[in-house]
């Protein structure tokens, strides 16, 4: 299928000038040349945009954070940062305050307020919403062996604040 141009006032007017625009009709299947690399280009910018944000979730938990290690070797606390940093950085964030995107978004708790750990701070409710989830939290429970449970328990009480 083929259309044929029409020609517009400016259209009489470049035709009079030598231009003639309209010499060859416009087919369809340019049409869908040019949505399918709209298609093309838009599926990898989201792509890439994903792959972005799971970069900078995925990230290795700096330093600072094990300021006090709870009686867990280095092996543990390394082990723990780093499932901290794969289960846990997305939602609460490196330093455990909740201030990301999606923290905000669901509302997850500051682990360096002291008034959240006189209210929720027991060890078993901790291990609790680890293992079963708590409101928009996943369990972990099938995930997670139950070893790896206590080392993130215990890596979360990292961020408590003194007394």
């Amino acid at each position: 299928m083929t259309f044929k141009c029409e020609v517009s006032r400016k259209g009489a007017e470049r035709q009079r000038e030598g231009l003639n625009l309209c010499d060859r009709p416009i087919t369809i299947g340019w049409y869908y040349v040019v949505a399918n690399v709209m298609r093309i280009c838009s599926l990898l910018f989201l792509f890439v945009l994903g792959a972005g944000y799971v970069w900078s979730s995925a990230r290795a938990v700096p330093q600072e954070t094990s300021v006090k290690t709870a009686g867990l070797s280095s092996e543990e606390l390394a082990r723990a940062k780093a499932l901290f940093g794969g289960k846990c950085t997305r939602c609460h964030g490196a330093n455990g305050r909740g201030q990301t995107v999606l923290g905000r978004m669901l509302g997850v708790p500051d682990f360096s307020n002291g008034k959240w750990w006189k209210d929720h701070g027991d060890d078993d409710d901790l291990i609790k919403s680890i293992t079963k989830g708590n409101g928009e939290m996943p369990a972990f429970g099938k995930k997670l062996t139950k070893q790896e449970i206590s080392l993130l328990a215990n890596y979360v009480r990292h961020f408590k604040p003194e007394p």
